[in-house]
């Protein structure tokens, strides 16, 4: 065959290759941007940038579980058995506040009736821009936007045609989808825990754990504090009085914070007293936190890092906030953080 031919061939047959990887992917709907799973596929999920949106949209479901991967090994039957709720999980890794708060709001556009939200509010991020998003982790906006134009990201997408040849593979043994309590869950498959494990190394040779805390707490400080919090934390509470909002900080180990002077760990207290003042006035919003308890976090076999702890935490987690143990109040709120700030200066400095 000559050179013409094949030009014409190749010519010929590109549209009809198009055409059937569009309708390959707009049909599957690997990352569900169109509709809800099909029963007859089994959808693989593992991609939360790609998939949380469409978790989001199309899903069923009464309750929210988000939050940075501080969240990812949450067991959604358990708090369906605790709260009893249906859940789903959206953890966006390294989150920062407008990204998550963004993905629980098109819960309501799309009209679901909420009545939990349970969500990390991650010290790493307090000194964040109120429209900080996560540095080296891709978000594809083309599936958070309604802009019809751009789905063709989507539409001619080799990372979404792999995850649908992925699909029609799993689903030679029937259609289902990755369950929510396994859905990004890391804490039991191989982690190493303790003392002997844990580097303060990441790959970037930066401390694990280490996130940016200034020196003082000034006007500044709480100016960009105070808008992150209105646009991000405080606004769907405020919005929605009928959802009950559990939000927790995260409990780091000792380890996170011996790496920080004296006067940054006051500084970062404050600002969590600061926040705290700013969430009480709202009667829909439990804050909860567990620094406190150093049998948990003094005890580095809970952690796989610096930051990290195994499921089992996440487990104490949910129930805790059920039974109201580590809830912040108006009457409690300044005893908390005296605590906490002896505890936290007694942290500095120390080899871990």
């Amino acid at each position: 065959m000559d050179h013409k031919k094949w030009v014409k061939l190749f010519a010929g047959s590109l549209p009809v290759v198009l055409l059937l990887t569009a309708f390959m992917v707009v049909y599957l709907d690997p990352f569900m941007h169109y509709h809800k799973p099909l029963p007859s596929f089994y959808y693989v999920l593992d991609r939360e940038r790609y998939q949380n949106d469409g978790i989001m949209r199309h899903f069923d479901y009464d309750a929210i579980i988000t939050g940075t991967s501080m969240t990812e090994n949450f067991r959604t039957t358990e708090m369906d058995s605790l709260f009893d709720v249906k859940a789903v999980k959206v953890p966006f890794p390294a989150g920062r506040f407008k990204e998550i708060n963004d993905n629980v709001r098109v819960a309501y556009r799309t009209g679901h009736k909420v009545k939990y939200v349970v969500r990390s509010l991650d010290p790493s991020y307090f000194f964040y821009d109120k429209d900080a998003v996560a540095n080296g982790w891709e978000l594809p906006d083309y599936l958070y936007n309604d802009n019809i134009v751009d789905d063709v990201k989507y539409i001619f997408n080799f990372k979404a045609l792999s995850y649908c040849f992925k699909m029609l593979w799993r689903s030679r043994k029937g259609g289902g989808i990755t369950s929510f309590d396994d859905y990004c869950h890391w804490g039991d498959k191989g982690e190493r825990y303790g003392r002997h494990f844990l580097s303060l190394c990441d790959y970037n040779g930066h401390l694990l754990g280490h996130f940016f805390v200034p020196v003082e707490f000034g006007v500044a400080e709480q100016e960009l504090i105070k808008a992150n919090i209105l646009q991000n934390v405080a606004d769907l509470p405020a919005a929605h009085p009928g959802t009950k909002f559990y939000y927790f900080i995260p409990p780091y180990s000792c380890a996170t914070y011996s790496q920080y002077s004296k006067e940054q760990l006051a500084t970062l207290v404050a600002a969590e007293k600061f926040i705290i003042e700013m969430l009480l006035p709202y009667d829909n919003i439990k804050l909860f936190a567990f620094d406190l308890d150093t049998e948990l976090t003094n005890d580095l076999d809970n952690y796989k890092d610096a930051n990290h702890y195994g499921s089992w935490v996440n487990s104490a987690i949910l129930r805790w906030m059920k039974e109201g143990r580590g809830l912040i109040t108006k009457d409690n709120y300044l005893e908390y953080l005296q605590k906490k700030e002896a505890l936290f200066q007694s942290y500095s400095g120390k080899q871990y």
